[in-house]
């Protein structure tokens, strides 16, 4: 202690949970990091659950302050166009939501996990089984993740035929893609009108791709991602590097999945960038999408690198957001 500098910020986390807990003990989470966007302006922030001590906060409280610091550092639309971001979460969701968490639950009790599942998907379900309030970010990655996984039932119709339905449920399964949709869309931040999020969408809310009438020969610099042939990737080579990479490497169905969904993202973020490029402007939406975009892929890289126990260097992605910028 005495080797600290007088001012320097310091933190100490409690882990609750007991499966996260074993996980850090067998080092599968060997640090965690923070990232902030911090400017000289009065803020209007609520202090009350802030000034409260941590270890005092209830799980509810806990869950409203990370969700108040995630939208902050994640620069949310609303804190971009200085309108006051309330700290909400919202506990709504029918009983389809708890009892699709709660038979995963059940089924794991008696099974296991097994290979699947990240810890966030096993603290889900329990969230959603015991009906706890979640946060306006748990809802958007609920509807990420439940819209980008949607195809998995094809091939996994029961929780013991691989990981697919499992994980699916224990985020709420079908009744909750529904409702986090009408949820979001009721908050003002989904404005797609698509009755439900097609299985063949690469990101929540996109229909799926249609080719120009002049097609596009494959680059050398693009990657076949488990079964998906980028088509984009001459736009970036560093995606290119990080994705062949990822496919070398000895992951679960799960993670394949997710893999598959990143490669994706990425895709459709240099496709719009490509297109913005060939038509010399870039629309508000075009800039609003690519931002959309590029959030979505940081995340599912964040789970990846769970997964994996390797962290992979993503930066290289807001480039091509300060690309389509730089044509509004």
């Amino acid at each position: 202690m005495d080797q600290i500098v007088l001012g320097s910020g310091s933190g100490i986390y409690k882990i609750d949970n007991d499966r996260v807990w074993q996980d850090i003990k067998e080092q599968k989470f060997k640090g965690f990091s923070i990232e902030g966007l911090f400017e000289h302006k009065v803020s209007d922030v609520k202090l009350s659950l802030v000034e409260k001590p941590i270890d005092e906060l209830s799980d509810e409280e806990a869950e409203i302050v990370l969700s108040k610091i995630r939208a902050l550092i994640k620069k949310d639309k609303r804190y971009n166009s200085k309108k006051r971001i309330e700290m909400e979460s919202y506990s709504d969701y029918g009983d389809g939501v708890k009892n699709n968490a709660k038979r995963v639950l059940d089924w794991v009790e008696k099974n296991g996990w097994g290979s699947c599942g990240t810890p966030v998907g096993k603290i889900r379900a329990n969230q959603l089984a015991n009906g706890e309030p979640i946060s306006i970010e748990t809802i958007k990655r609920m509807y990420s993740y439940l819209s980008r996984h949607e195809v998995d039932l094809e091939t996994s119709k029961a929780y013991g035929d691989g990981c697919g339905k499992l994980m699916y449920d224990s985020w709420g399964g079908k009744s909750a893609l529904g409702w986090s949709k009408n949820k979001l869309r009721e908050l003002g931040l989904l404005t797609e009108t698509e009755t439900q999020p097609s299985v063949t969408s690469t990101y929540p809310g996109e229909g799926p791709y249609k080719k120009k009438k002049q097609k596009m020969a494959i680059e050398k610099p693009n990657v076949n991602v488990f079964g998906y042939h980028t088509r984009y990737f001459d736009m970036c080579p560093n995606a290119a590097a990080l994705f062949e990479h990822l496919i070398t490497m000895p992951v679960d169905e799960e993670t394949i999945g997710m893999i598959r969904s990143a490669a994706q993202i990425a895709d459709n973020v240099f496709r719009k960038e490509k297109e913005v490029i060939e038509a010399d402007i870039a629309s508000q939406h075009d800039y609003e999408e690519v931002l959309y975009l590029v959030d979505d892929f940081k995340d599912i890289m964040h789970e990846i690198d769970e997964e994996v126990g390797m962290m992979h260097d993503v930066s290289f992605m807001d480039g091509h957001v300060e690309k389509v910028k730089g044509y509004l």
